[in-house]
């Protein structure tokens, strides 16, 4: 735990496992430990880190990735999703496929992300978003290349094998899933609508996400845009609204009940601008990817602010490691950066 310390700025030590790995783009990451208000225990678990049979967990920051179509390279990596075992997956976009790595940033393997059609035939798919469930089994929502925007969710193992299938008969544009790991429900959003399933893909509900009593700009109530969903420890939605004139967090329960939002645009402390991923951490705490402050931020889990955790240039979708290691996606510098834990709580 971290008690009146001066926010630091963290050394610049970019990890570059041959090939697979480069220096960021942006090259600007300051990590924030100076404590606000509130009495939250400062670190994303109530432990130390596990010592992982096996893994080697860094002590310094790492970044890998880069543009392009090799292994180890990106075309659009939203979104990210660690294992208890330390394996990040990373789902890449426009090369249609998965890829996992280490924590040390090296690449371990990769699958095609595909589907096999009524007739037989296998087509791709771009995935555009990845979870996990409690079995360690990925969840990735994704889209039919080139014919069709219709979306599907498909179940896989974490070697890539296809264990399931459906179709949402729904379009979306850049559409978000979670997985309820307490209830085993999957939940996507698309189109600013939210489906909850069942893993046999049985819809169980839906409902469309709306402000209770908000009205914006020009008078006229709106519905909220979503640019990343999560699931609290209550079972509770979270979704970002990135909208210039309204950038919340808006948190619903199950049933569909707006509960409460926190942000607002700005750059002050809790104050956002175009908020992108949003994840909880092992004790309830939510952490928000602010994209146009270039940062990384803390709330408790009913939305107060707490703390800026690290400044990054270009963050895009987050996830937290079982260590308390945080992962940053950038889709702009086609990166991934992680901060592992003793460089975020010194």
């Amino acid at each position: 735990m971290c008690t009146n310390l001066q926010p630091t700025e963290a050394e610049d030590t970019t990890y570059a496992p041959g090939a697979t790995a480069c220096c960021s783009s942006g090259g600007d990451h300051e990590l924030m430990d100076k404590p606000t208000r509130g009495s939250v225990n400062d670190s994303f678990g109530q432990t130390e880190p596990p010592k992982l049979p096996g893994k080697i967990i860094p002590s310094e920051k790492v970044v890998f990735g880069g543009y392009g179509r090799e292994p180890g390279k990106f075309l659009r990596n939203s979104g990210a999703v660690v294992s208890p075992d330390n394996e990040i997956f990373v789902n890449d976009v426009h090369n249609k496929r998965i890829q996992v790595f280490s924590m040390s940033g090296v690449f371990l393997r990769l699958f095609r992300t595909a589907m096999v059609g009524a007739n037989g035939r296998e087509y791709d798919i771009q995935p555009c978003d990845v979870a996990m469930d409690a079995e360690g089994y990925l969840w990735v929502l994704g889209q039919r290349v080139y014919r069709t925007s219709a979306l599907f969710v498909i179940k896989y193992s974490r070697e890539g094998v296809a264990l399931t299938m459906f179709d949402l008969q729904r379009w979306g544009w850049y559409p978000n899933i979670a997985v309820d790991t307490g209830n085993d429900i999957i939940v996507v959003e698309a189109s600013a609508e939210i489906f909850m399933f069942r893993p046999d893909g049985e819809l169980l509900r839906s409902f469309q996400l709306k402000q209770e009593t908000e009205v914006r700009r020009f008078g006229r109530e709106q519905g909220t845009d979503v640019e990343s969903v999560a699931i609290d420890k209550e079972g509770n939605i979270l979704v970002t609204d990135p909208s210039l004139t309204s950038p919340w967090v808006h948190v619903y329960n199950q049933s569909g009940h707006w509960l409460f939002k926190f942000g607002g645009f700005g750059q002050g402390e809790g104050e956002l601008k175009h908020p992108q991923g949003v994840c909880v951490d092992a004790i309830g705490r939510i952490l928000v990817v602010d994209w146009g402050n270039r940062r990384v931020d803390m709330f408790t889990s009913r939305g107060e602010f707490v703390r800026t955790v690290v400044k990054i240039t270009h963050p895009w979708g987050i996830a937290v490691g079982p260590a308390g290691q945080l992962v940053v996606t950038s889709v702009q510098d086609s990166t991934v950066t992680v901060f592992p834990r003793q460089m975020l709580f010194p």
